[in-house]
């Protein structure tokens, strides 16, 4: 059975992996592990919320994948971090701070961190960047009625979410 190595930005992230994908993933073929990039200490004990900025920036979280997949080679791994306050250590920002379109400046950060990944590895590495466009913490806070008729989700979905109201 594979593993599914998705390293988080925070807490929220990886309750939305764990509540989400479980389900539909590991019925299928693999194992999905949450992995919470970590982000130093917070002032009043623990360790931090989440969030690039909290971690060192984009270095910080380019060393800690390279060194997971150094020791989980057999996994296949992805991310799953947003925009909002994205560091600015990453070699793309400047470019993509000038793209207005939240998915395509995504797909820009996605591209940069696949290529410094695959530069510290030979072939055969599995691992697909993911940014998501929005907020992860902003599907707390939305309607699941209306989110299911603005995604264009079947009648059926649009009942069930009646009947729980």
């Amino acid at each position: 059975m594979n593993k599914l190595c998705v390293i988080c930005e925070g807490p929220t992230e990886v309750k939305l992996v764990e509540n989400l994908l479980f389900d539909r993933l590991s019925r299928t073929y693999c194992i999905i592990i949450p992995i919470t990039l970590p982000t130093g200490k917070n002032p009043m004990g623990g360790t931090a919320k989440g969030g690039f900025r909290r971690s060192g920036g984009y270095a910080f979280a380019l060393k800690y994948i390279q060194d997971s997949i150094k020791h989980n080679k057999s996994s296949v791994f992805t991310t799953f971090f947003d925009l909002y306050n994205f560091p600015d250590d990453i070699p793309c920002y400047s470019d993509a701070e000038r793209i207005t379109n939240p998915i395509v400046k995504a797909e820009t950060y996605e591209q940069q961190m696949e290529l410094d990944i695959r530069k510290e590895f030979e072939s055969g590495l599995s691992f697909l960047p993911h940014f998501q466009p929005y907020e992860s913490e902003a599907f707390l806070f939305v309607n699941p009625l209306i989110s299911a008729i603005e995604m264009g989700d079947s009648d059926k979905s649009v009942n069930q979410y009646e009947k729980n109201d």
